[in-house]
């Protein structure tokens, strides 16, 4: 958006740190539950519109939207142990119910007092 595309944006940073802690929540509350996985593969997906502020396109919505997460696992695993699993996930990860549930987020800025060593 207003960098130079040397990394990833905030945005996308957001949504890899959802996607790390399904991965991470996953393999938690498989070896909680004794399910043997023998591979996981987390994908995220949103549409982030690059316009968002630009000229005509001041309504634009800056945070993504739609978004979505799909978990490709492999193991011998039973469909239940399955279900039971992407149940616990989906009731205790932090960033997914972060993000479902929405809270007040209260900011404040601070300035030092002038000539304060070590700022300028």
């Amino acid at each position: 958006m207003l960098g130079f595309d040397l990394g990833p944006s905030s945005p996308e940073l957001a949504l890899g740190a959802l996607g790390s802690c399904l991965a991470h929540s996953w393999l938690i509350h498989a070896a909680r539950l004794g399910v043997a996985l023998d591979h996981i593969e987390v994908t995220v997906q949103a549409q982030i519109d690059q316009r968002a502020g630009e000229p005509g396109h001041e309504a634009t919505l800056r945070e993504p939207q739609g978004i979505t997460y799909s978990v490709h696992v492999q193991g011998d695993v039973s469909d239940e142990a399955l279900r039971r699993l992407h149940e616990a996930v989906d009731r205790l990860c932090p960033i997914l119910n972060l993000l479902r549930n929405p809270q007040a987020i209260h900011g404040r800025f601070w300035r030092p007092p002038a000539n304060v060593e070590g700022f300028s």
